[in-house]
């Protein structure tokens, strides 16, 4: 196949509408990288924020009963903190990487009852692993 002369030659035209071509993409990709970067931060910092709800509401259970205080001895809490130290375990006694929906176990959204945190050991671990 032959190609005539006049296709072969590079026109000034050809140049200029290759260099625009060549800096409208570099920043169409820049603009896109940029929108998306700021989405990811966001993202991210969202993900920290419910991070931090989180563990702020796994620190701060809500108020103990005085009435579930009294059934339990200052001695029987005092073992279960120690169990929970020698075992590593979360707060509610359960393993460290438990996910509780809600942030803490002893607050029933549905129902808007709290428990004790103690009364929710000892539901839960009905044998008193604490005393072994």
């Amino acid at each position: 196949m032959v190609v005539p002369e006049e296709l072969k030659k590079v026109s000034p035209l050809t140049k200029g509408l290759a260099l625009f071509v060549l800096i409208a993409s570099s920043l169409i990709g820049f603009a896109f990288g940029v929108r998306y970067q700021e989405i990811i931060d966001l993202q991210k910092k969202q993900l920290d924020n419910l991070s931090l709800t989180s563990e702020r509401k796994q620190i701060s259970p809500p108020p103990l009963s005085p009435s579930v205080s009294k059934q339990i001895s200052q001695e029987e809490k005092q073992k279960i903190d120690r169990w929970i130290i020698t075992n590593n375990r979360n707060l509610y006694g359960d393993p460290k990487d438990t996910v509780y929906l809600g942030g803490t176990p002893l607050f029933n959204e549905a129902t808007g009852q709290s428990l004790d945190k103690y009364e929710y050991i000892i539901t839960k671990y009905p044998d008193k692993p604490w005393n072994k």
